[in-house]
C-alpha cells in the first residue's frame, strides 16, 4: 500500500510508516554508528522506487533535441509573432 500511495494523498499506508517509526526509535539500540537494517531497507526501495520512476519518464526512443542559440532580437521576434 505504501508503494502505491503519494505522501500528499494523505493515506493511511504514511500513517502507519510514521507510527511503524516511533515505535522502532522509541528504544535506540547500539552505539548509533550503524544504520539500522529496517532504515537501510527503506532506503534501498526508495532508491529503487525513484529510479524507476525517473526511467519510466524518460523516452528511449526520443531523439535529443539539439540546442539552438538565439539572440535577444530573435527571442523578440518569436514574442512578436506569438502575440498576433
Amino acid at each position: 500500500e505504501a508503494r502505491r500511495a503519494q505522501p500528499d494523498e494523505g493515506g493511511s499506508a504514511f500513517v502507519q510508516l510514521t507510527q511503524e517509526i516511533a515505535e522502532l526509535t522509541a528504544e535506540p539500540t547500539g552505539a548509533g554508528l550503524d544504520v539500522p537494517d529496517w532504515l537501510a531497507a527503506l532506503e534501498d526501495e526508495v532508491d529503487l522506487l525513484q529510479s524507476q520512476r525517473r526511467r519510466s519518464t524518460a523516452d528511449p526512443d526520443a531523439a535529443p533535441v539539439p540546442r539552438v542559440k538565439l539572440t535577444y532580437d530573435d527571442v523578440m521576434e518569436q514574442a512578436r509573432r506569438m502575440g498576433e
